[in-house]
């Protein structure tokens, strides 16, 4: 009983998917089904929400399909203002947010109150994940929790 609960314990945070084993920064990249809304001031025709592909691509009006996988925000701001500019638009402004986050996930398992899957929004501390699964439960112990990364590990444990 006591063997099984500090496993159980132990796999509070078991499995914290690519929080820091991706390089600095892959947080802000935009991925395969994330939804981004494009707006391009004075041209409510140009702007919307998009799906990204699973190939990264999604389809913008006058510039077909567009590379959003692997680029930041900004990186994508600046591409469909350069193209805009290049074909259509003298000096457009784009703003690109993402609004819903599919591409990146962290897995909260083990002695949590609510385990399972969490978008990764952005950088997440360890306190911000266990809050986002509800809190460990009574039988957890806080000294035995173990951080993996990518599938690997223990990387480290919180004592």
């Amino acid at each position: 009983m006591v063997g099984r609960l500090v496993i159980r314990a132990a796999l509070a945070l078991a499995v914290l998917l690519a929080i820091a084993a991706e390089p600095e920064g892959v947080v802000g990249q935009i991925g395969p089904q994330d939804r981004i809304e494009i707006a391009v001031w004075d041209h409510p025709d140009l702007s919307g929400v998009m799906t990204v592909n699973a190939d990264g691509t999604f389809a913008f009006p006058l510039l077909g399909p567009v590379q959003a996988g692997g680029k930041t925000v900004t990186e994508l701001e600046q591409e469909l203002e350069g193209r805009l500019n290049q074909h259509y638009l003298v000096s457009p402004h784009v703003r690109v947010t993402r609004v819903e986050v599919k591409s990146q996930q962290i897995f909260i398992l083990g002695e949590v109150k609510n385990p399972g899957a969490y978008p990764l929004v952005k950088e997440t501390s360890l306190v911000e994940a266990l809050s986002l699964a509800g809190g460990l439960t009574e039988e957890a112990d806080p000294q035995k929790i173990e951080l993996f990364r990518n599938g690997r590990g223990p990387e480290s444990r919180i004592a």
